[in-house]
């Protein structure tokens, strides 16, 4: 056991030279953002038996999870991360929980994240993880929830759905489907990946509203709505369905009265944790998002328009119907 200050160390020198001003070892990180940025700055928490369960999720996965849902939130802002703030509640000796630290700081490599401070300390309450992620971006150029207006495109990246599917499996809601594809609805929730580089080329061509995945597209499209002040209609047959996930929900269906594509797109706006871009798209930016599918640089689709009229509904065989903009919420 080599003890709380033994541990610190050991990251402190893991994590090397920060490019701040002051980083690891003083009560405080300091840094100079320059005239022409603004900052952002994000915070997550995960909690042992709230957001994961060290039964089915290796350290490693959980240390680069724990920086991928921050790296989200700043990609939704159309911003780039810079720095990152790590602490621990460690339920025992801090000795095997440094491939969850190791996990994260290769995480932080790659999105040139920088690791400049954070805390450790004994729990008695399992395992807690809390970063904190600061980005820039150019000076009045973040990108808000509160910019989408009526007959914006409403659009997502990727395939969401995916990540809920593979809770599922891991929660032992079993479905006789291929390996390859029950291999990609795990990893999909273990270890997600954020649109770093995607937020940043949306904000260049001009969306005017974007929010990240994480309790459930339905309900963070709410988000975009209660802050615009619009509403939405979204098209049953525009949801981007994976083949995983569409193979994921035949082999569960029971109920043969029920297509299974109802079944997937309950996965696509219920589920969460996809860590997909929600963004609204007005007309004369739709032709540079197009370039941006056409050069491979944003996989993406359009699900639907904003309205004037208030609420989310969902346009299925003709009929519209009403759907709540609601996803995960603690507490309730």
């Amino acid at each position: 056991m080599g003890g709380e200050f033994a541990f610190i160390d050991r990251i402190r020198a893991r994590a090397g030279a920060s490019g701040a001003l002051l980083g690891i070892g003083d009560d405080a990180a300091l840094w100079h953002p320059g005239p022409d940025t603004d900052q952002v700055v994000t915070s997550d928490l995960l909690l042992e038996g709230m957001h994961f369960d060290l039964a089915w999720t290796p350290l490693p996965d959980l240390g680069r999870k724990a920086l991928a849902v921050n790296l989200s939130d700043v990609a939704a802002m159309g911003a780039v991360a810079r720095w990152a703030v790590l602490s621990l509640g460690l339920p025992g000796d801090p000795e095997p929980f440094w491939p969850l630290v190791e996990a994260f700081l290769d995480a932080a490599d790659a999105a040139a994240v920088t690791l400049v401070g954070g805390d450790t300390c004994a729990s008695r309450a399992g395992l807690v993880v809390s970063v904190t992620v600061i980005g820039e971006v150019p000076a009045g150029q973040a990108v808000t929830r509160a910019g989408a207006r009526p007959g914006d495109g409403v659009w997502v990246t990727g395939t969401p759905g995916e990540s809920a599917a593979g809770l599922a499996l891991l929660k032992g809601r079993d479905a006789a489907i291929s390996p390859e594809h029950r291999e990609r609805l795990v990893r999909r929730h273990l270890d997600p990946t954020p649109r770093v580089a995607e937020g940043v080329r949306l904000r260049d061509v001009g969306v005017t509203a974007m929010i990240d995945v994480s309790d459930g597209l339905a309900g963070d499209l709410g988000h975009v709505l209660a802050a615009s002040g619009v509403g939405a209609c979204l098209e049953a047959d525009a949801l981007p369905l994976s083949p995983a996930l569409r193979a994921y929900c035949a082999a569960v269906h029971t109920d043969e009265s029920t297509d299974n594509a109802v079944d997937a797109a309950a996965f696509v706006l219920g589920g969460g944790e996809d860590y997909e871009l929600v963004f609204a798209v007005p007309p004369e930016a739709e032709p540079r998002v197009e370039g941006l599918l056409a050069s491979g640089a944003v996989e993406a689709c359009r699900i639907g328009r904003f309205e004037a009229e208030s609420g989310l509904r969902l346009r299925r065989a003709g009929q519209v119907r009403p759907i709540a903009p609601r996803g995960y919420e603690h507490f309730e």
